[in-house]
This record gives structure tokens, C-alpha cells and sequence, in this order.
């Protein structure tokens, strides 16, 4: 797919779900992460080493708890940590203060609404409700994205 494309559908979407668009230049962010998640919430990388940082400016820092992690997802008012071994914490991001949530993901991702939808090991989606459980969603996959 062309560059022209892709550039097209992202346009498309963006007039669909009646947001406005601009356009920016890139900017080159400092260190070496793995994975950037941007969220209202704020940005958060995860590096090589598996550990989790907050973007500060022109700095990283790094975040307490935030280590022997697979999936960071920063959202509305949390940040959500996917573990290595599958299990899940939220916080504030900013403070030691994780809680642990029910279930074991392989994947992780938060929306800048604050929903929060996973993959579990055998590929079947999920939502999680305010509730504290998790509701399968029809359909299956390896991997998600929620914007």
C-alpha cells in the first residue's frame, strides 16, 4: 500500500469520526524504546530492557513498577501495564501506585476514551467493564489497536 494511500484511509476516518486533522512535521524523540504508546494521559515508551518511561519534556524517566513489562497503553486518566507474564496493572503513571486487574492477556490496548480491550491467549477479544470483568467480544486475533 502506497504512502498516498494510507494517508487517504487515515484522512477518511478522521472525516468520518468527525475529528479535525492537522498535519505535522515528525519529531525524533530521545533514547531507544521498543514501543510508544501517546495518550491523553501522555506518552510512555517501553524499552528494550522491558522496563516502562514517561516522556518529561525532552527526557525520559522511569517509571516505578513498571518493570518486566510486555504492554504499555497509556489512555485517558490511567496508564495500563500488560506484564510479561500476562497479568495487568493500572495506574496513575506517575506514582508506585499499580492496581492489579483480573485476567491474563497476551495483548493490551486503551483507547483515549478509556476503554480497555485484550487478547487472550487463545486469540479471543475482550473489553474490560468498569465492573472488574472482562466481556468477549465476537471474533478472534493475535494482536489490536484502539485509537
Amino acid at each position: 500500500m502506497s504512502h498516498f494511500a494510507v494517508t487517504a484511509i487515515f484522512f477518511l476516518l478522521a472525516v468520518s469520526c468527525g475529528r479535525s486533522i492537522s498535519f505535522e512535521s515528525w519529531r525524533t524523540l530521545p533514547g531507544r524504546m521498543k514501543k510508544v504508546s501517546v495518550g491523553i494521559k501522555g506518552i510512555y515508551g517501553l524499552s528494550t530492557s522491558n522496563n516502562v518511561y514517561r516522556l518529561d519534556g525532552n527526557k525520559w524517566t522511569l517509571v516505578t513498577g513498571g518493570g518486566n513489562t510486555k504492554e504499555v497503553a497509556s489512555g485517558r486518566r490511567e496508564v495500563w501495564l500488560l506484564k510479561s507474564d500476562g497479568s495487568i496493572r493500572v495506574g496513575d503513571g506517575e506514582r508506585n501506585n499499580w492496581s492489579t486487574i483480573p485476567g491474563n492477556k497476551k495483548d493490551l490496548e486503551v483507547s483515549n476514551t478509556g476503554d480497555v480491550w485484550g487478547v487472550n491467549g487463545g486469540g479471543g477479544l475482550y473489553r474490560y467493564r468498569e465492573r472488574g470483568d472482562w466481556a468477549h467480544i465476537d471474533g478472534g486475533g493475535d494482536q489490536m489497536t484502539a485509537g
